[in-house]
């Protein structure tokens, strides 16, 4: 990891990566496209098996781990990540789930669109990348919540929308929060656990005036939920489900 910044430093960026029995295989590769984006990243376990913790506690430089004795939530794991880098000076935190793949450049677009949309608007803002599934080969769309319906915006291509989309809701794998927004808004509900976390977030967020911008350019290949089905209604729907473990939760 780099010398940790200080809060006069250059914007710096450090992932927190929230794991809980990872794949490490695809662990691994997910943080080598994340290694030349990125100032430091921090992997919070949470609670995996002993040898799983093993083989975590050799991931490469700049990776740190931080081990909770069991699974405490996504909630709690990402407060404790926010925190970890909030203390070491970093300006931004990039949340991201085990699973999440990285594709060049992601992070530089999102700072860049970030630095844009807070000089355009006189505040930061929290941005985040276009999703796709790689199971299903769909990009997800950004989505605004009115009183009575869901407006979708879909990026077409990474040069579609160049000032950003305004959106409600951002997934919170591939988000980054700078920490001043972090600490206006405050940290994750951990009483939500797994689901439903960054959607609570994201609402409180606007509540407080701050603005959630999705950027086409940036893409983050990412597994929504257990299985994907696809309905044969008009042109196909895709519906991404959970098992009913994570759906108890």
């Amino acid at each position: 990891m780099k010398a940790d910044p200080t809060p006069e430093s250059e914007p710096s960026v450090c992932a927190v990566i929230v794991t809980y029995r990872p794949d490490p295989i695809v662990l691994e590769r997910s943080i080598a496209a994340l290694i030349p984006q990125v100032d430091g990243i921090l992997v919070v376990d949470n609670g995996s098996p002993a040898e799983t913790v093993v083989r975590l506690r050799h991931l490469p430089d700049p990776c740190r781990l931080l081990e909770n004795d069991r699974n405490f939530g996504v909630g709690a794991a990402q407060n404790r990540g926010i925190r970890w880098t909030a203390k070491r000076g970093f300006s931004h935190v990039l949340l991201l789930d085990q699973d999440s793949f990285a594709e060049p450049r992601m992070v530089a677009m999102l700072m860049m669109h970030g630095r844009r949309i807070a000089a355009r608007t006189d505040r930061p803002a929290v941005v985040g990348p276009c999703i796709l599934d790689p199971r299903s080969g769909h990009h997800l769309p950004f989505v605004t919540f009115g009183r009575f319906f869901v407006q979708r915006r879909w990026c077409c291509s990474p040069t579609d929308r160049p000032t950003g989309v305004p959106t409600d809701f951002l997934i919170a794998s591939g988000m980054l929060v700078p920490q001043i927004v972090s600490e206006r808004v405050g940290p994750m509900d951990e009483g939500f656990f797994v689901d439903n976390t960054d959607l609570e977030w994201c609402f409180r967020a606007r509540n407080l005036g701050v603005s959630l911008f999705g950027i086409c350019g940036a893409r983050l290949r990412h597994h929504l939920g257990d299985r994907v089905t696809r309905l044969n209604i008009g042109p196909g729907v895709t519906v991404f489900r959970h098992t009913p473990l994570r759906q108890y939760y």
